[in-house]
C-alpha cells in the first residue's frame, strides 16, 4: 500500500495569512471552490508574492 501525504484544503476565499500559517506545517495547500479542488498553493508560490 502506498501512503501519500495529505494536504490541507482551504476555500477559495481563505486569506493569505491563513494559507501562510498552513504552509508552515505542509509543503502545499489545496484550494477548493464549489466543492471541487481548483488549485494548489506551494511554499514557493508564497515566496514569489513577496
Amino acid at each position: 500500500e502506498v501512503m501519500g501525504e495529505t494536504f490541507p484544503v482551504v476555500d477559495v476565499d481563505t486569506t493569505s495569512q491563513e494559507v501562510t500559517r498552513l504552509l508552515g506545517r505542509s509543503p502545499a495547500v489545496l484550494v477548493e471552490e464549489y466543492g471541487r479542488i481548483t488549485g494548489i498553493i506551494t511554499r514557493h508560490d508564497m515566496l514569489d508574492t513577496r
